[in-house]
């Protein structure tokens, strides 16, 4: 079996991987586009997280599992998991902002 069909298999797995690892940080600060001086609930924060990023797995998963069942297009398949992943974190960035908090100026 060529490697271009397992590796979206790790890819798969490094995402799932990834999505436990930050659905179960509690306090640690583990997102670098987060401003944590700005979330007061870390938890509630990375429990949504870790389940957006599980779904990104999933997808990616999916993606996998076509290219083993057909190795003659496992590249453009990994070209997909790129684009799985890039919405994801889209999704996060743009959705992680109801966790924070705004900050007024005061000299205004």
């Amino acid at each position: 079996m060529p490697s271009i069909v397992v590796a979206p298999t790790l890819v798969a797995v490094l995402l799932l991987l990834a999505a436990f690892f930050v659905r179960y940080a509690g306090e640690a600060r583990v997102l670098n586009f987060i401003d944590y001086s700005r979330v007061t609930e870390k938890r509630e924060l990375h429990r949504w997280a870790g389940g957006r990023m599980a779904l990104m797995s999933g997808g990616a998963s999916f993606l996998a599992a076509l290219a083993w069942l057909y190795p003659h297009v496992a590249l453009p398949l990994v070209f997909g998991q790129a684009l799985v992943v890039l919405a994801g974190v889209v999704a996060l960035v743009s959705g992680a902002s109801k966790f924070q908090n705004s900050v007024r100026n005061s000299a205004a």
